[in-house]
C-alpha cells in the first residue's frame, strides 16, 4: 500500500451532512413552544399547590385552635372537654379529657323550704377522665359520625379556667 501525501479527507460535496447541533431538538421544542411549555408547567404547579392549600384550609382540622380547649358534643348528647385533633382517617382524638357529672347537693334552709324539708339540686361538676373504675387512659377517639359538633373554648370561660385550676393542683 502506498500512501499519498496530499490526500483529501474532506467530505464529498454530494453528501449533504448537516451539523449535529441543528439535528438535535430540545424536549420542549424551540422558541415559542419552549416558552409555552415552561409557562404551562408553572401554571400547572400553581394550580396543584392552590388546590392542595384550598383542600387543607377547608378541613375541620384547620379550624381547631390547638392553644385552646375544645368541647365535643356527641350524637348521644355526651359532652367532653379537652384538646382536640383531627386524625387522617377523619376521626377525632381528644386528650386531657374532662366531662360533666351531675352532683346532688342537699340544701336545708328553713326560710326557703317550709316544714324542715330538704331540697336537692344538681350542679354540674367537671371530672377528669382516668379515675374511673376501669382505669382509662387520658385520651378518647371518636368516629366523625359520632360527633354532632365541636367548638373552641375561650381561655377566660368557666370550663377553661376550671381545667387550668385543676392542672395547677
Amino acid at each position: 500500500m502506498i500512501m499519498q501525501k496530499n490526500m483529501d479527507i474532506r467530505p464529498h460535496p454530494s453528501r449533504n451532512i448537516a451539523p449535529e447541533s441543528s439535528t438535535r431538538k430540545s424536549f420542549f421544542g424551540t422558541g415559542k413552544r419552549r416558552t409555552g411549555a415552561i409557562v404551562g408547567g408553572i401554571v400547572a404547579v400553581l394550580l396543584l399547590a392552590g388546590s392542595i392549600w384550598w383542600y387543607v384550609s377547608n378541613t375541620s382540622s384547620y379550624f381547631i385552635q390547638t392553644s385552646k380547649y375544645q368541647v365535643v358534643v356527641l350524637t348521644n348528647n355526651q359532652i367532653y372537654f379537652g384538646k382536640l385533633q383531627r386524625l387522617h382517617d377523619n376521626s377525632y382524638r381528644l386528650t386531657n379529657v374532662y366531662y360533666l357529672q351531675q352532683q346532688d347537693t342537699a340544701q336545708s334552709d328553713a326560710a326557703a323550704v317550709p316544714n324542715d324539708q330538704t331540697a336537692s339540686t344538681t350542679t354540674p361538676q367537671l371530672v377528669k377522665l382516668g379515675n374511673e373504675l376501669h382505669g382509662p387512659e387520658d385520651a378518647m377517639i371518636f368516629d366523625n359520625t359520632q360527633v354532632l359538633y365541636w367548638e373552641n373554648l375561650k381561655p377566660d370561660g368557666k370550663v377553661s379556667k376550671s381545667i387550668e385550676e385543676y392542672l395547677k393542683k
